[in-house]
């Protein structure tokens, strides 16, 4: 069963993320932070919630614009292993 939602971005956030090895170079990574939109057909089944991504890829991060809102999908992984990007 999918968990469906509706999330608006309250806050974009730039911070500096990774630099503590070789493999993992320093950059400006964006955090976006994402409160529930109580509307229907969403507020009986998810009233409260919050979201935060820190996003490394500059054009996923590109993609959230701030006092927007997104419909959030969640379903279980079934194996456990990460989903591939790409």
């Amino acid at each position: 069963m999918a968990v469906i939602a509706k999330f608006k971005v309250t806050t974009i956030d730039l911070l500096a993320w990774g630099g503590w090895d070789a493999d993992h170079p320093k950059t400006i990574t964006r955090r976006v932070n994402m409160s529930a939109v109580k509307s229907e057909p969403f507020a009986n089944s998810t009233p409260q919630g919050s979201v935060m991504m820190v996003i490394v890829n500059p054009e996923a991060a590109a993609q959230f614009d701030l006092e927007a809102e997104y419909e959030v999908t969640f379903t279980r992984v079934s194996d456990g292993l990460p989903v591939e990007i790409g």
